[in-house]
């Protein structure tokens, strides 16, 4: 039987396919950042010994751990990577680290963007409105940015898409073999993270038959106990343990309450446009909580434009609670995507132990078809709002590229300056690790302070909390000024766009802000 995909239909897609492509390609160069460090560690690992994946220890800020202890994830991304490299240095052995990466995942992202278009088609009547709903997707700064950091989110959201595609394709063509696809996929998800198994949910609710509702529920506990005794005679890696150190996140703080309300309002802003441009009778409410935020952030920060961006965010979020109160669920369509969106959420809100955007991946697809559905019936508005998130998404795209090849940078001046003195002693964010690591350097322990002489240290990324009680005396201090002036970043924390642990400003217009400052500093 056919994928339900008609000839015309195949070329709109592959057009749209080689768009996302260009787009892409741009990034190719972008540094190695963040996590990424982890999953890279171990997918070299897995070309030592395959069978003990977190066989290796690292430096994780500060602390040299296990990786079976800073895992929280099965190690099946990591494998992915292993095997790319492996066949790139067969194929392609002079390509440059980052851009090989980054045509891994492009693998993903094209994937995902098919999946995406696939699954539209089941909630979205025209043309115009899946073409829409797509580049509100791809163009959100959380998609965007996540399909060019080395991270597993969108493997998992691609495994997700597909296996809704094709579980509902299976109801709607009474086809078995699709259903088994489907639930094929969406355990796999669960081996990118585990709570990619919250698709069971989703099957759930889409399965009429009682029988396989039961089976489901079957195949999920089975799945997870096999799961339990593979991964922890292969890995060393409790499936069961990483789900509950998860449960630290299930106390809700004012932080990281603060932090969902900013990043939902920060990555995905084209609600606040949606009620500016379509539902003109909640323009005063949400003008008047820019206005009001703008005030109270300015009083709080003394910084006009901290305050009117978090405003911005504020009221992103509430236009988008009001969008849920004034639109509740019309068909059985809108009540599945409903539920999606409900079910991720809920967990992401009360289990997580963080609040990250990337986190946020899966439940923004069913917020987009969402309003998708209701863009449809205009004419002129959609068009300027899917223009206005393109925009928005390639400047975070691009402020993001720009603070993660700072590192490599920095690493450079460091090199020259350590000309006469060796070896190099650090400090520092993820992607300074790395290239650091790369150049034999060896990180500084906050356990051990025995290490005396010269550390570099990027200051943004970790500031002023190596040798407690230790005199330092700055050597060097280097700016490093942005090219954009859009910061996907708060500078005084260890994160970029896809990871600030507190949500405080996913992103923001800077022209004076240093995107990263280096200190060589003398420790006596």
């Amino acid at each position: 039987m056919a994928l339900n995909i008609s000839v015309d239909k195949r070329i709109y897609l592959l057009i749209i396919i080689v768009l996302a492509i260009i787009v892409e390609v741009f990034f190719l160069n972008k540094a190695v950042s963040t996590d990424g460090i982890f999953y890279i560690y171990t997918a070299r690992q897995i070309q030592k010994n395959p069978l003990r994946p977190y066989d290796f220890e690292m430096n994780d800020n500060g602390s040299q751990r296990p990786a079976s202890v800073i895992a929280n994830n099965p190690p099946f991304f990591s494998y992915y990577l292993a095997l790319g490299e492996f066949i790139f240095k067969k194929v392609w052995p002079k390509i440059s680290e980052e851009k090989m990466w980054h045509l891994l995942l492009l693998v993903w992202t094209v994937l995902a963007v098919v999946g995406f278009w696939l699954l539209s088609q089941f909630y979205l009547r025209s043309f115009s409105g899946r073409l829409l709903a797509t580049a509100l997707w791809f163009f959100s700064p959380a998609f965007l940015v996540n399909s060019q950091n080395i991270m597993y989110d969108v493997g998992l959201l691609t495994f997700l898409l597909w296996a809704l595609y094709f579980y509902q394709l299976a109801i709607r063509q009474n086809f078995f073999i699709y259903k088994v696809v489907g639930i094929i996929l969406g355990l796999l998800a669960g081996y990118l993270k585990f709570y990619g198994l919250l698709i069971f949910g989703c099957f759930l609710f889409l399965e009429e038959k009682k029988a396989i509702r039961w089976l489901l529920v079957v195949i999920l506990l089975f799945f997870i106990l096999f799961s339990e005794v593979f991964w922890r005679g292969l890995a060393g890696y409790s499936f069961l343990l990483a789900a509950g150190r998860v449960g630290i996140g299930t106390k809700i703080s004012v932080e990281k309450f603060w932090a969902f309300i900013n990043y939902l309002g920060g990555a995905v802003i084209f609600p606040l446009g949606f009620w500016l441009l379509v539902e003109r009778r909640w323009l005063m409410v949400v003008g008047g909580l820019l206005l009001v935020g703008a005030g109270l952030f300015f009083v709080r920060v003394f910084d006009f434009f901290t305050g009117l961006h978090l405003a911005v965010f504020l009221a992103s979020f509430f236009g988008l609670f009001f969008w849920f109160i004034s639109h509740g669920p019309q068909s059985i369509e809108e009540q599945f995507l409903h539920f999606w969106f409900v079910i991720f959420l809920l967990f992401i809100l009360l289990v997580s132990s963080i609040i990250a955007v990337r986190y946020l991946l899966p439940a923004i697809v069913p917020l987009i078809l969402l309003v998708s559905r209701q863009l449809e019936r205009y004419s002129w508005q959609k068009y300027i709002l899917g223009l206005l998130s393109v925009i928005l998404g390639i400047a975070v795209a691009v402020a993001d590229y720009q603070y993660a090849n700072v590192y490599p940078r920095m690493v450079l001046d460091i090199k020259k300056y350590w000309a006469s003195e060796s070896p190099i002693y650090f400090c520092g964010h993820y992607g300074f690790q790395y290239y650091l690591e790369k150049e034999n350097a060896r990180a500084v322990l906050t356990e051990d302070n025995s290490r005396l002489g010269l550390v570099a240290l990027a200051r943004f990324a970790d500031p002023q909390r190596i040798y407690p009680g230790l005199r330092q005396e700055l050597v060097l201090r280097k700016f490093y000024p942005a090219t954009w002036p859009v910061f996907t970043q708060n500078s005084f924390l260890a994160a970029g766009f896809h990871l600030n642990l507190f949500g405080v400003l996913p992103y923001r217009i800077d022209w004076k802000m240093p995107l990263e400052i280096l200190d060589i500093r003398r420790v006596y």
